[in-house]
């Protein structure tokens, strides 16, 4: 068994506590994806989270043809106004900022973030709660340690 093949632990060795559904596995992210992945296992904020596999679970379509799949989604904690919150997360290397797909990505989820109060709903996600909170954010190598928290807690 190689190291890809083994599964994500925290950084103390022990389990992943907040990981949703299925075991992450080394394979399956990148050295900022496992940074963000246990920042996200550790954070008070984090409910739960969900590494998204590519082509494999559920993605965001923008206007180009091409589908995203971003690298998380997380479920927080009520901040008090009894809305559940989620936040869904792409990571991009720093080698990307500033490309057309980066910039498409940050267009399109600030576009989510700014419409999802308002937008009319096409199906459901049956969570059994009725008030929930959507924020998507694109987070870059260099500054995603100071714009996580941010995120986590509006």
């Amino acid at each position: 068994m190689t190291d890809e093949d083994k599964v994500l632990l925290q950084k103390n060795g022990e389990p992943l506590q907040k990981s949703f559904l299925r075991p992450v596995y080394q394979k399956q992210v990148n050295g900022l994806e496992k940074d963000m992945a246990w920042y996200l296992d550790a954070d008070k904020a984090v409910r739960w989270w969900h590494r998204i596999a590519v082509h494999q679970d559920w993605h965001l379509q923008g206007w180009q043809r091409n589908r995203i799949y971003p690298d998380f989604l997380a479920c927080l904690h009520d901040n008090g106004n009894g809305k559940l919150r989620f936040s869904i997360l792409e990571t991009k290397g720093l080698h990307l900022k500033g490309n057309d797909d980066t910039v498409y990505k940050e267009k399109l989820f600030q576009l989510f973030t700014e419409h999802s109060q308002t937008a009319l709903s096409v199906g459901e996600l049956k969570l059994g709660l009725k008030d929930q909170q959507m924020r998507f954010d694109l987070m870059l190598e260099n500054n995603w340690r100071e714009r996580l928290p941010q995120a986590l807690q509006s």
